[in-house]
């Protein structure tokens, strides 16, 4: 029976154990599952998710090229 108890306190400890964890450092753990999740899709294209500020500046170039062009 003490084998039983043991063992039973073990997975609990070791479960809370993983929610601390998962709870002290879920903005890391987040951010790097997010990462894998991207990188493991094959139809992810890093240039339709261009920060916003590229895009800003990219639109901002086009507007000031076709001002010239006028």
């Amino acid at each position: 029976m003490g084998g039983i108890t043991t063992a039973v306190i073990a997975i609990v400890a070791v479960a809370l154990g993983w929610a601390t964890i998962e709870i002290a450092c879920k903005p890391c753990l987040d951010k790097g599952r997010e990462a894998i999740d991207r990188s493991l899709d094959p139809d992810y294209d890093p240039d339709d998710h261009l920060p916003p500020q590229r895009k800003r500046r990219t639109q901002r170039l086009r507007v000031s090229k076709s001002r010239r062009e006028d």
